[in-house]
């Protein structure tokens, strides 16, 4: 399940936009099913890019995403839209996507909390090991 839904791509781009973008068949329906398929896949493709710079800090993927996720979603989701058509990408759009993985970077390295309850506790070490066959009491006159 993406982390972001139809109306958030709308939130940030023309739906007559985006139509363009998914519609390849000419159906004039952001609902119809070949074209949900496109604008759908955009969306899984950037949750598993999110989740892929979110694993080591969060158990993903997240039941309920925080704001900042979601947005991040929809503009990944709607520069991956552009690239499919291989037309030239509009500048605000490139610039969107290229914060995007800089925040994803950023919670990556733990510059940037999600503030998200079940957070991994990647940073931390547990070690354990067998009792010492050998003391310093029974090897002391070797």
């Amino acid at each position: 399940m993406g982390y972001c839904k139809l109306y958030n791509l709308t939130d940030k781009l023309d739906p007559a936009i985006l139509l363009q973008l998914c519609d390849d068949e000419g159906h004039g329906d952001l609902e119809h099913e070949d074209v949900r398929v496109v604008w759908e896949e955009a969306i899984e493709a950037a949750s598993s890019l999110i989740d892929s710079y979110c694993r080591g800090r969060y158990d993903v993927p997240f039941a309920s995403p925080p704001r900042v996720i979601i947005d991040l979603c929809a503009d990944i989701a709607i520069y991956e839209l552009y690239s499919r058509r291989g037309d030239a990408i509009p500048d605000n759009r490139v610039e969107r996507y290229k914060n995007a993985m800089r925040m994803l970077q950023a919670i990556s390295r733990g510059d940037i909390e999600l503030g998200v309850t079940g957070a991994s506790q990647g940073s931390e070490v547990s070690l354990s090991s067998a009792d010492r066959i050998f003391t310093r009491e029974q090897m002391g006159g070797f």
